[in-house]
């Protein structure tokens, strides 16, 4: 039983380039397109018993269509994942943390720093914890500084002005992923917490817009309106995909409502002014195109998308 990962698109939609469609067709093979849509549904994941016995494979015939995919580069196996930094940190010993603390007066300020953010006095496996931060992840005090800011104002705002600190765990979490996001300069840590303050704002107010007030979003939508910040889209904009969307399913839609904006994404368009100019709500558009072939034809738009999408179903059936 054999249990690889590939590097492949994520999330619930998704979206084949006319280059992947080119290749899954240049195979040839119904089942290297059908193994294809089988592991972006399943996030890359490809365990042989499992997906021979969902696509009605033989174990022989799994290896061929991977193989055909991997050739066409569709397919790229994902390298193994290293272990966090966080999970080697060294067990410091007191004794060890207190000649830091007096030997280092950048480390002694860093301690002083931190507690007064924090608005207490460490205890010795806090002061392990930072001298970790501070002597084998490398971070120089004003990055721990930020990083602790960021932190004591995420604990505020979740818990309010009488809760509790963040404690030095939670630090420390949040300093893995800022490794593994590159974070080490404070140019890069203020660059970070003004991205993450701006994308909170706007994620609040598409929230309320959506009349999600009340409660925790789901995970999935969680993921669509953090992929709308990402793409740019301020909430006015949201907005009126949001109205495009009700009056043409009569609801929320979040999957119909995600396929207008990622479409004004690859147009760029990105504001209501550049949206009104380059792109026309579906009850204003003009009469369908003329014929293939007629002077002047313009492709209806989509077009090219539905025709990718009927082309992979026809390899599948092995039309």
């Amino acid at each position: 039983m054999t249990e690889r990962t590939f590097d492949l698109p994520r999330g619930g939609v998704y979206t084949i380039t006319d280059e992947t469609v080119t290749a899954l067709l240049g195979t040839g093979s119904g089942e290297a397109a059908r193994l294809y849509l089988y592991l972006l549904s399943h996030r890359g994941k490809c365990l042989d018993t499992k997906a021979c016995a969902a696509l009605g494979m033989t174990a022989a015939a799994l290896k061929a269509a991977l193989q055909l995919l991997q050739t066409a580069g569709v397919l790229r196996e994902a390298a193994p994942a290293a272990p966090p930094l966080g999970d080697a940190r060294p067990d410091y010993a007191g004794a060890e943390v207190a000649q830091g603390i007096k030997r280092d007066p950048a480390f002694r300020h860093v301690v002083d720093e931190v507690q007064r953010r924090l608005g207490k006095i460490l205890s010795s496996n806090d002061l392990q914890i930072l001298f970790g931060l501070y002597d084998w992840r490398g971070l120089t005090p004003g990055v721990i500084s930020l990083l602790t800011a960021h932190c004591v104002e995420d604990t505020r705002r979740r818990f309010g002005e009488g809760g509790r600190p963040p404690t030095m765990r939670q630090i420390d979490k949040e300093a893995a992923i800022w490794e593994q996001r590159g974070i080490d300069t404070e140019e890069k840590a203020e660059r970070y917490i003004e991205t993450q303050e701006t994308r909170r704002q706007v994620s609040s107010r598409v929230y309320r817009l959506l009349g999600i007030e009340g409660r925790a979003p789901s995970s999935s939508e969680s993921r669509y309106v953090s992929e709308w910040a990402d793409m740019g889209f301020a909430p006015d904009v949201v907005s009126l995909a949001y109205d495009r969307t009700v009056l043409k399913t009569g609801t929320l839609n979040w999957k119909y409502m995600h396929s207008i904006l990622c479409s004004w994404h690859e147009k760029g368009l990105h504001t209501p002014a550049e949206i009104e100019a380059g792109d026309t709500a579906p009850a204003k558009r003009a009469p369908a195109a003329p014929a293939s072939g007629s002077v002047g034809a313009k492709p209806a738009p989509g077009r090219r998308e539905r025709e990718a999408v009927e082309r992979i179903r026809r390899l599948v059936k092995g039309e």
